[in-house]
């Protein structure tokens, strides 16, 4: 975050957003690697659910249904974290409920990615 922060100044607003929700990324990628190496799912699925706030007001990836499917998903028992990925190939839950995945795709709700 440190080099990001010496460029503030030079980055509009949404190329800062984007590129915090990359270098967070990164950062929640190697950590919830550890998380699963220490068998910590609570830790992996944090980041998950994180990843996906993060995608959702950083790079404003929208989509009704989805964020309804994550919220639902997160409010479940055994559920350690629940988001997104694959969004410009159209995106899939990360829940680990296939049925989540099935009905989404059939809800043909529009999601959209704000482009700067």
């Amino acid at each position: 975050m440190g080099q990001l922060e010496e460029y503030l100044g030079l980055l509009s607003e949404v190329a800062y957003k984007r590129a915090h929700h990359v270098v967070t990324e990164n950062a929640r990628v190697l950590d919830g690697m550890e998380g699963l190496r220490m068998g910590s799912f609570d830790q992996f699925g944090g980041h998950i659910t994180e990843s996906y706030g993060s995608l959702h007001d950083r790079f404003e990836v929208r989509c009704a249904a989805l964020d309804l499917m994550v919220e639902l998903a997160n409010q479940q028992s055994g559920v350690y974290g629940a988001g997104m990925t694959g969004g410009g190939f159209g995106g899939y839950d990360q829940s680990g409920r296939p049925m989540v995945a099935a009905w989404l795709s059939k809800a043909k709700w529009p999601c959209r990615v704000s482009r700067p």
